[in-house]
């Protein structure tokens, strides 16, 4: 055989070679760095992203947010015990704070907002002989919120138009707040239904 042919046979075979081992050494590569790849934790959320999100959810910091957007100083949500609330989804929203000897509110609809705070306790329920009472309430662009009081068993109070349709409505911690969808001077007749935890009716009839 010609040297050439011997040299360009002996440079093919080494490049075979080298060809093999490179691919074995690629077949052989342990799987442990395979694994670390596919076990490397995910990135974890930020604190300050995790806090934005549970008081997004949680009920009593939205209760407290709309407590102090009618501005009034009086309404410091540390000095109450946030109750009900209510929000159509349409900006017509009313939440109902209260101490042992007073009851307090704010509520805000796309025009305007409207807040109080004025004594009513539970011993003026029992002494007038009333499962609840209402409290009073604001002007709303599309119709009225109102709140009230109810004695500390009341879970949950359910209020009907005069036709018997329920209107949004919500008991919580000794207080309820509804909306109207109608003009204040047009309201007559509402009549409501309050329920213990147990489903039992404590009163039904006029509100």
């Amino acid at each position: 055989m010609p040297i050439g042919s011997m040299r360009a046979t002996a440079i093919v075979a080494a490049a075979v070679a080298l060809l093999l081992a490179v691919i074995s050494n690629a077949l052989w590569q342990p799987d442990d760095q395979t694994a670390a790849a596919e076990t490397t934790p995910p990135t974890a959320t930020t604190p300050s992203q995790a806090q934005r999100e549970q008081k997004a959810k949680d009920p009593q910091a939205v209760k407290a947010e709309l407590l102090r957007a009618c501005g009034n100083a009086e309404l410091d949500p540390a000095n109450f015990t946030l109750g009900a609330l209510i929000d159509d989804g349409q900006g017509h929203k009313l939440v109902v704070a209260s101490t042992p000897r007073t009851i307090a509110m704010c509520g805000v609809h796309p025009l305007g907002s409207g807040s109080g705070v004025g004594p009513m306790t539970e011993a003026t329920l029992r002494n007038a002989n009333k499962v609840l009472a209402k409290a009073g309430g604001i002007d709303a662009d599309t119709g009225f919120l109102g709140y009230g009081r109810t004695l500390p068993q009341v879970t949950k109070v359910q209020i009907f138009l005069p036709g018997g349709k329920e209107i949004l409505a919500n008991a919580d911690s000794e207080t309820f707040a509804y909306f109207v969808p109608l003009p204040r001077d047009k309201i007559t007749g509402l009549t409501a239904k309050a329920t213990d935890a147990a489903g039992t009716v404590l009163y039904n009839g006029p509100l």
